[in-house]
């Protein structure tokens, strides 16, 4: 019943990232020579005016047929873009939705190996009231954020992401 109630609370937007993200990690199946070509994808992620760190970005591509891509922050809200594994992007215009969750003392969480070894999951935190969202909800919707971000064939190491929870 916990999983009914879940999936009923998935916006279409949400279904679409997840199916995109999917596709990025599992890829077409085809040989590694057929995979789109990447170039360098690096930037600085702020919440607020602060390094946004502890967080993990998710790149859509706003053209109907992309490569989705995916990000982690580091400790000053630093990041490097990665498709299918390895580091870059394709070269395009993305919509990035942001995943970040943060402890009552207000420190950021991440999900552990030794987490899901014991069986527990970020819904499982959330309930016990040991962590919360801590973005507005529209960062974490492909079709409602405002970070769009465009990778210009060259490559770009000076990409901004703005969260603003105020």
């Amino acid at each position: 019943m916990h999983l009914l109630n879940s999936v009923s609370k998935i916006s279409l937007g949400q279904v679409l990232f997840l199916v995109g993200i999917c596709s990025a990690v599992a890829g077409c199946g085809g040989a590694a020579s057929d995979a789109p070509e990447t170039v360098v994808a690096k930037g600085m992620a702020t919440i607020d005016g602060s390094p946004l760190t502890g967080a993990r970005l998710f790149f859509s591509p706003e053209a109907s047929q992309g490569m989705g891509a995916a990000a982690a922050t580091d400790e000053g809200g630093g990041f490097e873009v990665t498709t299918n594994g390895q580091p870059g992007a394709v070269p395009g215009r993305y919509r990035v939705t942001v995943q970040y969750y943060t402890k009552p003392d207000g420190s950021p969480f991440n999900l552990t190996q030794a987490d899901a070894d014991a069986g527990m999951d970020l819904d499982q935190f959330i309930a016990m009231g040991q962590v919360k969202l801590a973005v507005p909800r529209k960062y974490t919707d492909p079709l409602q954020t405002d970070l769009v971000v465009e990778v210009p064939a060259t490559g770009v190491e000076t990409l901004e992401l703005k969260v603003v929870t105020k």
